[in-house]
């Protein structure tokens, strides 16, 4: 009995002591840029000497004059500088994507925003100060004959930074677009242009630059044919000649690539069919084999259906995971309440989902997406992105641990009923070779629940399904070793809780 009492107290003491000294800090927190202002932050950058971010978002003042915001945070996600930029009487417009700047060197980053000119579509360079979130010096440019949709971006040796997107007429449809690279230094001035002109009618919506290989991988859809369009991978030199050219049949929006190894994986939606008139998503990834012609290695699709449903940024781990940051509606169909929530996903390297987790705070009906997610030095991640509400558009960033749980994870487990993890007890805790779950009156009885247990390194260690048809249900925890472990609770494809136990014998 003593001894027993001796392991609980370690493994107590071992809790506490991992999570005070070793943890991993979370939050969820919004950023108003101020009344009848509108902020969507859709970057964010590491500093890994010192765990601070950067986040990137255009700004919408009262009189619709769009700028620049720059919002230095520390670790804990409290504002160390929030610094907001006007360019004279030129907006700053971007994708919304999490390809606004590219991060030049520790100490700066080069932004890039589309204006107008007149009649004429051109280009607005913001050097950054990383430290402070002040801008150094504007470069605009404009040639008054051609426009410019430049929605990717990366840094290329030799201290230049390369463009990729579409160049055209305004009004002028004798005048075919074709994806252009456009090349400037580090300080944004303007070193030349690349036509890629073996690709006209192409439009870029992905990219990414492989440094070794020299190579540039794009993703698009072909518009020869306006109605019917088709969507590329594309590969090409530094000079713009094709070296293949992947045709994927199904349809899908491509939002962001990243090659590592011999692989590429693609985040995106892809189209699935019509009901009641409106076209259903789902969220995909794509892996391609970039050595052989841009061969599908796998490509999968997540969660239900629904209207709006899109990964628009990826992480590949050292172990070769994949987690993608987004977002994702239900029900499928726009009939009565529907829900609009920031999602992240977590699968291995074969695509199989290990998690999924989803937040939200705002209403029904409300728009709550991330654009961009990075790994972080503490092994969790940070995403950034917005609730798209009425006139209260604010930055929303979210740092979770290395399991994707932060504060204002959602509970949803039905259309207008909620949970807490208050519902669930476990016991006993800490636990021998039996886990007894009690539920109480909130959870949906008769219905499937998928129970999954992970180590205290994120690893899924069991994975159980269980029907609740009483108020208690047990789980053989025999082949758990002593330790720390996290039970996640999932109905369907939405996260309801999480709790921790202990295993000691």
């Amino acid at each position: 009995m003593l001894s027993n009492l001796i392991k609980i107290f370690i493994f107590t003491f071992a809790y506490f002591f991992v999570q005070t000294c070793f943890g991993q800090i979370t939050f969820s927190n919004y950023y108003h840029a101020g009344l009848n202002n509108k902020s969507y932050a859709n970057q964010i950058e590491v500093f890994d000497e010192d765990t601070t971010y950067l986040m990137y978002a255009p700004w919408q003042d009262q009189t619709s004059q769009q700028g620049l915001r720059l919002l230095k945070l520390n670790k804990n996600g409290n504002v160390a500088f929030d610094n907001k930029f006007m360019f004279g009487n030129n907006n700053f417009a971007t994708y919304l994507n999490n390809r606004l700047a590219v991060k030049t060197s520790s100490y700066s980053s080069l932004a890039i925003g589309d204006t107008y000119y007149g009649n004429d579509r051109g280009l607005i360079f913001c050097k950054v100060n990383n430290k402070l979130a002040d801008t150094i010096h504007t470069i605009k440019y404009c040639d008054y004959t051609y426009s410019y949709g430049l929605g990717n971006r990366f840094l290329k040796g030799g201290n230049q930074v390369w463009y990729i997107g579409n160049k055209f007429k305004e009004n002028d449809n004798s005048f075919i677009g074709r994806p252009t690279i456009f090349k400037v230094d580090t300080n944004g001035n303007y070193l030349g242009q690349l036509e890629i002109v073996s690709l006209m009618n192409f439009g870029p919506t992905a990219s990414c630059y492989d440094s070794i290989l020299k190579q540039i991988y794009i993703g698009g859809s072909d518009y020869t044919i306006p109605q019917n369009p088709q969507n590329r991978i594309v590969c090409i030199d530094t000079l713009g000649n094709v070296i293949w050219n992947k045709l994927i049949v199904d349809i899908i929006g491509f939002k962001q690539i990243i090659k590592k190894n011999n692989y590429l994986v693609i985040s995106g939606f892809k189209f699935t069919e019509t009901i009641l008139g409106i076209h259903q998503y789902k969220i995909v990834l794509l892996k391609l084999d970039c050595t052989n012609n841009g061969n599908i290695i796998w490509q999968k699709t997540y969660a239900s259906q629904s209207i709006v449903a899109g990964l628009s940024a990826i992480v590949i781990n050292n172990d070769e995971s994949i987690v993608a940051s987004g977002t994702f509606k239900y029900p499928s169909v726009m009939i009565g309440a529907i829900n609009h929530d920031g999602v992240i996903l977590k699968t291995n390297s074969n695509g199989d989902s290990l998690w999924m987790k989803t937040y939200g705070a705002y209403s029904l009906s409300t728009l709550e997406t991330f654009y961009d997610i990075k790994k972080v030095p503490d092994g969790g991640y940070i995403m950034c992105g917005s609730p798209d509400y009425l006139n209260d558009c604010q930055s929303w960033v979210v740092k979770t641990d290395s399991l994707g749980i932060a504060p204002g994870i959602s509970t949803n487990l039905k259309q207008n009923s909620t949970i807490s993890s208050e519902g669930l007890m476990l016991s006993p805790n800490p636990a021998n070779n039996i886990l007894q779950l009690t539920f109480n009156s909130t959870f949906l009885w008769g219905a499937n629940y998928q129970v999954k247990i992970f180590n205290s390194l994120g690893q899924l260690v069991l994975e159980e399904e269980i029907i609740l048809d009483s108020e208690k249900a047990k789980i053989n925890t025999e082949s758990l070793m002593e330790g720390i472990y996290f039970l996640h609770f999932d109905k369907l494809y939405n996260q309801s809780m999480v709790k921790k136990f202990i295993i000691a014998r």
